[in-house]
């Protein structure tokens, strides 16, 4: 019995987000994703961009800036491993993101090795601010 306490504990734990701290769904808005990146929020929204990745093959996604200082800031990243066992597996990496200032800008991120640009690719979101 406590053993399927335990589990219901764990899966609901997993269902909203406990586990990564500030990286659920925030505010029921829609994550940013290479197929939908552009967002409208208000000040003070926060929201997710949820990327593919696999840190194992060396290739991570960094931060190369916004194109307007002042909309918005990255509050912080995790990755989240796959729950697949097998070796080399993917997961995703979400960025927390706070609309903080009014107006549009661009945030791009780069997925590539540190020690090359080699195979580097950039990814950009728009991210429009309102009242």
């Amino acid at each position: 019995m406590n053993r399927q306490v335990s589990r219901l504990v764990l899966a609901g734990a997993i269902a909203v987000g406990t586990l990564a701290p500030g990286f659920a769904r925030a505010h029921d808005l829609p994550d940013l994703t290479p197929e939908s990146n552009t967002i409208a929020v208000a000040k003070g929204s926060t929201f997710r961009i949820v990327l593919a990745a696999n840190p194992s093959t060396g290739f991570n996604w960094s931060l190369k800036g916004f194109s307007r200082p002042g909309v918005a800031q990255v509050l912080g990243c995790t990755f989240i491993a796959s729950t697949s066992h097998l070796p080399g597996a993917g997961g995703t990496s979400i960025c927390r993101v706070e609309a903080t200032g009014v107006g549009t800008t661009t945030l791009t991120l780069r997925h590539a090795r540190s020690w090359t640009s080699e195979g580097a690719r950039i990814q950009q979101f728009t991210i429009t601010v309102t009242l």
